[in-house]
């Protein structure tokens, strides 16, 4: 598992579930940079003191208001229960 210093040790029995759990994680990362990924080009530069390019990532970005983003959540959000008993 990733962090496994951060998180508990699985239950015996929950590897298939934690894998899931990670696939689910890592899709939802690759949904985030196909669907709104950043295309600012990143220039390159040779410095004074280098013979090689160098990444410039002072490039302006223009990023999503998140606070906006937490709103619309906020604003839309349900209840729901875990449990199936309920």
């Amino acid at each position: 598992m990733t962090w496994p210093d951060y998180y508990a040790k699985p239950e015996p029995g929950m590897e298939k579930v934690d894998r899931a759990h990670i696939d689910h994680c890592i899709e939802m990362l690759r949904i985030a940079i196909m669907c709104a990924g950043d295309v600012t080009p990143i220039t390159l530069y040779i410095p004074e003191w280098q013979d090689d390019p160098t990444p410039d990532f002072s490039t302006m970005h223009t990023c999503r208001d998140f606070n906006k983003i937490l709103d619309y959540v906020k604003q839309n959000e349900i209840e729901w229960s875990y449990s199936s008993n309920e």
